[in-house]
Order: C-alpha cells, then sequence, then structure tokens
C-alpha cells in the first residue's frame, strides 16, 4: 500500500512538471525614467526586459507584468504616483501601475514624481501567470538606474503663513506670507517672466472659505463682509520676490470673523491681464478664521 501510493504521489509531481515547466528569468530596465518634472509624468518613462535564463535571451513568450515601487528617495518622504495617485506601497497598490510585457518587453506610461531632487530610483517586480489557478506570482526583480526630478513651471499659490492677531486698527500680528510653488508642490526660488507680478490679498466670508472649490473667480465679487463695510486695508498688493508674495501691514477696522483671498496678476505683452481660473496662479485660501478683537477705527 505505501508503494502504490508513492507510485501515485510521484506520478502527480510529473504530471504538474509537465503542464508547467520552471523557468528562471532575470530582469533588466532597458531604458531609465528621465526628463522628469516635478508633479508630471516622467517625459522619458522606463522600460523593462525580461530574459529566459536558460537561453539567454528574450523571453518573447513570458505571460505576466511588472510594477514599480519606490527603492530610494533623496526627500526620505516622497511617493511614487500612477496617473496621480499614490499610497501607502508608493503607487496605490501593485496593481496601479503595473504593466504587461509584450515580447519581453514592458513599458510604463505614467510614473511620476512630486518633490524636486536627485537620486532617485525605483524598484522592479515582474510577475509571471501561474497556470494551475491564474494567478500572478513574483518571477525576478530589478532595481532601476539613478535620476532626479527638477522643478516645474509656476503652477499656484500656497500659503506659507497665515494671517492672525487681528486688532482693530492695527497691523495683523502675523501677516500673510504666499509661495509659487510648481505642480509639485515645490517653492520655487524665483520667478521670472510673465509669473514675475503681484499677488492681490481681500476678505472673503467663511462660508466662502469653507465651501471653494480653490480657485479665486475671475472677477471680483463683492462678499457680503464688503457690503457691509468690512475691509482689508494695508498694502493689498504685494510683489513676487524670489517667489514669495509677503504681506507686512495688512490691517482690518471692524469687528469679524473672516478669511481671506489670494489672486495672482502678472504683467504680458506690456498690458496687465488675469488668466482664466482653471489655469490661473490664484487660490482662495484655506486659512484660519481670524477675528478682530476691538475696535480702534485707523484711515
Amino acid at each position: 500500500m505505501r508503494r502504490l501510493w508513492l507510485s501515485w504521489a510521484l506520478l502527480a509531481a510529473a504530471r504538474v512538471a509537465r503542464a508547467e515547466p520552471v523557468h528562471r528569468y532575470t530582469l533588466e530596465e532597458t531604458y531609465p525614467a528621465d526628463d522628469c518634472i516635478a508633479g508630471e509624468p516622467c517625459h522619458v518613462q522606463p522600460q523593462l526586459t525580461i530574459y529566459d535564463d536558460a537561453t539567454g535571451m528574450i523571453a518573447t513568450g513570458f505571460q505576466g507584468d511588472v510594477y514599480a515601487t519606490l527603492f530610494r528617495s533623496p526627500t526620505g518622504a516622497e511617493l511614487l504616483y500612477s496617473n496621480g495617485t499614490a499610497g501607502p506601497e508608493g503607487a496605490g497598490s501593485t496593481m496601479d501601475n503595473a504593466v504587461v510585457f509584450y515580447g519581453g518587453i514592458a513599458t510604463f506610461a505614467s510614473l511620476e514624481l512630486h518633490k524636486a531632487g536627485q537620486g532617485y530610483r525605483l524598484k522592479f517586480v515582474a510577475r509571471r501567470l501561474r497556470v494551475r489557478d491564474q494567478a500572478l506570482v513574483p518571477a525576478c526583480e530589478a532595481t532601476g538606474a539613478s535620476f532626479g526630478v527638477v522643478l516645474g513651471e509656476p503652477h499656484r499659490l500656497s500659503i506659507v503663513t497665515h494671517p492672525g492677531g487681528a486688532t482693530g486698527g492695527l497691523p495683523l500680528t502675523v501677516q500673510p506670507v504666499l509661495a509659487v510653488v510648481d505642480p509639485g508642490g515645490n517653492p520655487l526660488p524665483s520667478v521670472t517672466g510673465a509669473y514675475a507680478g503681484s499677488v492681490v490679498a481681500r476678505l472673503a466670508d467663511p462660508e466662502a472659505a469653507a465651501n471653494a472649490t480653490g480657485r479665486v473667480p475671475s472677477t471680483w465679487r463683492a462678499t457680503s463682509l464688503e457690503a457691509r463695510g468690512v475691509k482689508l486695508r494695508g498694502a493689498t498688493t504685494v510683489a513676487v520676490v524670489a517667489g514669495l508674495a509677503v504681506f507686512t501691514d495688512l490691517f482690518i477696522n471692524e469687528v469679524n470673523h473672516s478669511h481671506f483671498a489670494a489672486a495672482a496678476k502678472y504683467s504680458a505683452g506690456g498690458s496687465e491681464q488675469r488668466r482664466a481660473p482653471a489655469r490661473a496662479l490664484s487660490l482662495l485660501c484655506a486659512c484660519r478664521t481670524f477675528a478682530c478683537r476691538h475696535v480702534t477705527p485707523r484711515p
């Protein structure tokens, strides 16, 4: 009986071996990521080639895919994005950025990073399709070459310092500071050309700020605060210098609880223009509500 059982076990093992031969593979990065701009898909996406170790040739019949994760980050806290989303594994999940092999070659299409820096490296894991249950199982992996991510073009305004400490008739004890940032959220050290313009600040109702989508309307409309005579005073327009708009003497005379909004203007062709809302360097600032506690009228 024991010999019969062993015979059946060996026969079953032999059938499995014939049905699904064991292959070993090697994965190589054919073309590394390159020409990467913060907040945009890399213009040159990684390309991977898988080889059959038995022949040393490209495994043109390989059935499976490959996914990427972030192996090294110069910022120490960056995520790998795919189609604009990221998650705990660097790109939502392994399936979020996986691409299929065709003829032994797989090319990514939408990998991006948001923080500028040099020394990024990606890790790639190839998975083969297991015949008996149609599951994807790891086959081999490779680490990509080092590459960098450069700053992008001016994209929007970001709050560096929220305003606060308002006393009627006196400058805010904490004046707002805004930065011009690229699509990845990196502050730009300098802003020149058409974007080297000015930033305008104004009050906004707390409800409007809470419900805002983040963009300032293309035309200013009086808020209920302004209709009641509550105004933001002082130098409400400041120039963008070294990528920053620094307000210094904003104040309010009237008691209120409010937010403020800011929008960028720029000079192009010698005339001042405001860009369309979808493309404007503007932001309805999600500032913390601040109160003007005492009334000390000031011109």
